[in-house]
Protein backbone atom coordinates (compact mmCIF):
# COMPACT_ATOMS: atom_id res chain seq x y z
CA UNK A 1 0.00 0.00 0.00
CA UNK A 2 2.92 2.65 0.49
CA UNK A 3 4.52 2.03 -2.71
CA UNK A 4 1.02 2.84 -4.46
CA UNK A 5 0.56 5.89 -2.27
CA UNK A 6 4.37 7.01 -2.70
CA UNK A 7 4.86 6.10 -6.57
CA UNK A 8 0.94 5.81 -7.17
CA UNK A 9 1.73 2.60 -8.86
CA UNK A 10 -0.80 0.16 -9.89
CA UNK A 11 0.31 -4.09 -9.71
CA UNK A 12 -1.28 -6.62 -13.04
CA UNK A 13 -1.31 -10.39 -11.98
CA UNK A 14 -2.13 -12.28 -14.59
CA UNK A 15 -3.34 -16.39 -13.72
CA UNK A 16 -3.53 -18.24 -17.09
CA UNK A 17 -6.14 -21.19 -17.37
CA UNK A 18 -7.94 -19.93 -14.91
CA UNK A 19 -10.99 -22.32 -15.85
CA UNK A 20 -11.37 -25.13 -13.23
CA UNK A 21 -9.13 -22.94 -10.79
CA UNK A 22 -10.99 -23.42 -7.06
CA UNK A 23 -14.07 -24.83 -8.31
CA UNK A 24 -14.40 -27.50 -6.26
CA UNK A 25 -13.06 -25.99 -2.97
CA UNK A 26 -15.41 -23.43 -1.95
CA UNK A 27 -13.69 -22.52 1.27
CA UNK A 28 -10.54 -21.53 -0.83
CA UNK A 29 -12.99 -19.78 -3.49
CA UNK A 30 -14.25 -17.37 -0.51
CA UNK A 31 -10.84 -16.75 -0.27
CA UNK A 32 -9.56 -16.04 -3.22
CA UNK A 33 -12.39 -13.72 -3.94
CA UNK A 34 -11.45 -11.77 -0.66
CA UNK A 35 -8.02 -11.77 -1.40
CA UNK A 36 -8.94 -10.48 -4.99
CA UNK A 37 -10.80 -7.48 -3.38
CA UNK A 38 -8.05 -6.20 -0.57
CA UNK A 39 -5.46 -6.70 -3.60
CA UNK A 40 -7.87 -4.06 -4.91
CA UNK A 41 -8.12 -1.88 -2.41
CA UNK A 42 -5.22 -1.62 -1.06
CA UNK A 43 -2.86 -2.17 -3.37
CA UNK A 44 -4.67 -1.12 -7.09
CA UNK A 45 -3.95 -4.42 -8.15
CA UNK A 46 -5.75 -5.92 -11.09
CA UNK A 47 -5.71 -9.36 -12.14
CA UNK A 48 -6.54 -11.14 -15.43
CA UNK A 49 -7.70 -14.28 -15.47
CA UNK A 50 -7.16 -15.86 -18.99
CA UNK A 51 -9.29 -19.10 -20.29
CA UNK A 52 -9.83 -21.16 -22.99
CA UNK A 53 -13.24 -22.03 -21.55
CA UNK A 54 -14.73 -18.75 -19.85
CA UNK A 55 -17.96 -21.06 -18.87
CA UNK A 56 -16.03 -23.21 -16.70
CA UNK A 57 -14.91 -20.25 -14.51
CA UNK A 58 -16.61 -20.60 -11.12
CA UNK A 59 -20.04 -18.63 -11.20
CA UNK A 60 -19.01 -16.74 -7.92
CA UNK A 61 -15.89 -15.13 -9.75
CA UNK A 62 -17.44 -14.01 -13.16
CA UNK A 63 -20.39 -12.37 -10.78
CA UNK A 64 -17.52 -10.27 -9.11
CA UNK A 65 -15.58 -9.25 -12.53
CA UNK A 66 -16.32 -5.38 -13.54
CA UNK A 67 -15.45 -6.53 -17.22
CA UNK A 68 -14.79 -9.73 -19.23
CA UNK A 69 -13.79 -9.63 -22.94
CA UNK A 70 -14.02 -12.10 -25.05
CA UNK A 71 -11.16 -12.57 -27.80
CA UNK A 72 -11.85 -15.06 -30.76
CA UNK A 73 -9.99 -15.45 -33.89
CA UNK A 74 -8.10 -12.36 -35.39
CA UNK A 75 -10.08 -9.98 -37.82
CA UNK A 76 -8.36 -9.17 -41.32
CA UNK A 77 -7.34 -5.68 -39.55
CA UNK A 78 -5.80 -8.10 -36.75
CA UNK A 79 -3.67 -10.33 -39.08
CA UNK A 80 -2.81 -7.68 -41.25
CA UNK A 81 -1.05 -5.80 -37.94
CA UNK A 82 0.13 -9.00 -36.74
CA UNK A 83 2.02 -9.65 -39.87
CA UNK A 84 2.94 -5.97 -40.38
CA UNK A 85 4.64 -6.36 -36.62
CA UNK A 86 6.20 -9.48 -37.22
CA UNK A 87 7.84 -8.91 -40.90
CA UNK A 88 8.65 -5.44 -40.09
CA UNK A 89 11.66 -4.77 -42.18
CA UNK A 90 12.60 -8.14 -43.56
CA UNK A 91 13.34 -8.63 -47.28
CA UNK A 92 11.06 -10.34 -48.61
CA UNK A 93 11.55 -10.37 -52.44
CA UNK A 94 7.82 -8.88 -53.93
CA UNK A 95 6.50 -8.51 -50.99
CA UNK A 96 2.74 -7.44 -50.44
CA UNK A 97 0.89 -7.63 -46.99
CA UNK A 98 -2.44 -7.46 -48.84
CA UNK A 99 -2.25 -10.96 -50.34
CA UNK A 100 -0.43 -12.01 -47.34
CA UNK A 101 -3.25 -11.15 -44.94
CA UNK A 102 -6.04 -12.75 -47.56
CA UNK A 103 -4.00 -16.03 -47.39
CA UNK A 104 -4.40 -16.27 -44.06
CA UNK A 105 -7.78 -14.65 -44.01
CA UNK A 106 -8.49 -17.49 -46.62
CA UNK A 107 -9.16 -20.20 -44.41
CA UNK A 108 -12.68 -18.75 -42.83
CA UNK A 109 -15.12 -19.78 -42.27
CA UNK A 110 -14.17 -23.41 -41.65
CA UNK A 111 -11.06 -22.05 -39.75
CA UNK A 112 -8.58 -19.85 -38.60
CA UNK A 113 -5.20 -18.80 -37.95
CA UNK A 114 -4.07 -18.43 -33.95
CA UNK A 115 -2.64 -14.77 -33.25
CA UNK A 116 0.58 -17.65 -32.08
CA UNK A 117 0.65 -19.13 -35.45
CA UNK A 118 0.74 -16.76 -37.61
CA UNK A 119 3.44 -15.06 -35.73
CA UNK A 120 4.89 -18.37 -35.38
CA UNK A 121 5.06 -18.72 -39.17
CA UNK A 122 6.48 -15.74 -39.94
CA UNK A 123 9.40 -16.03 -36.67
CA UNK A 124 10.14 -19.33 -36.96
CA UNK A 125 9.34 -21.03 -40.03
CA UNK A 126 9.76 -18.42 -43.08
CA UNK A 127 13.50 -18.00 -43.75
CA UNK A 128 15.22 -14.71 -43.51
CA UNK A 129 15.73 -14.16 -47.55
CA UNK A 130 12.77 -15.54 -49.17
CA UNK A 131 9.70 -14.41 -51.86
CA UNK A 132 6.06 -13.43 -51.78
CA UNK A 133 5.78 -16.88 -53.01
CA UNK A 134 7.40 -18.51 -50.40
CA UNK A 135 5.75 -16.74 -48.07
CA UNK A 136 2.25 -18.05 -49.40
CA UNK A 137 3.72 -21.43 -49.51
CA UNK A 138 4.54 -21.48 -46.20
CA UNK A 139 1.32 -20.16 -44.52
CA UNK A 140 -0.22 -23.22 -46.73
CA UNK A 141 1.46 -26.10 -45.29
CA UNK A 142 0.56 -25.04 -41.71
CA UNK A 143 -2.84 -26.05 -41.16
CA UNK A 144 -5.12 -23.68 -39.17
CA UNK A 145 -5.49 -24.84 -35.52
CA UNK A 146 -8.88 -22.97 -34.58
CA UNK A 147 -11.94 -24.74 -36.26
CA UNK A 148 -15.11 -23.70 -37.05
CA UNK A 149 -16.54 -26.05 -33.70
CA UNK A 150 -14.24 -24.12 -31.86
CA UNK A 151 -14.91 -20.48 -33.00
CA UNK A 152 -18.79 -21.29 -32.96
CA UNK A 153 -18.55 -22.37 -29.52
CA UNK A 154 -16.58 -19.28 -28.30
CA UNK A 155 -19.01 -16.88 -30.29
CA UNK A 156 -21.97 -18.99 -27.88
CA UNK A 157 -19.87 -18.26 -25.28
CA UNK A 158 -19.11 -14.45 -26.25
CA UNK A 159 -22.90 -14.16 -26.46
CA UNK A 160 -23.95 -15.70 -22.53
CA UNK A 161 -20.79 -13.72 -21.09
CA UNK A 162 -22.44 -10.67 -22.65
CA UNK A 163 -26.03 -11.22 -22.09
CA UNK A 164 -24.81 -11.84 -18.19
CA UNK A 165 -23.26 -8.35 -18.13
CA UNK A 166 -26.26 -6.70 -19.73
Amino acid sequence: QQNYQKDNRYSIIQLNEFDGFLNDNPELLNEFCDLVNDCAKKYHTTFFLTTNNPLSINQKILDKAEVSIPMGAASKSDIRHIVQHYVNNRPIDGYNLDEITEEFESVKPAYAYSNAQIQTIITKRLPVQCSQQDFVSIIREVKPCITKEINDKFQGEQNILEGDKK
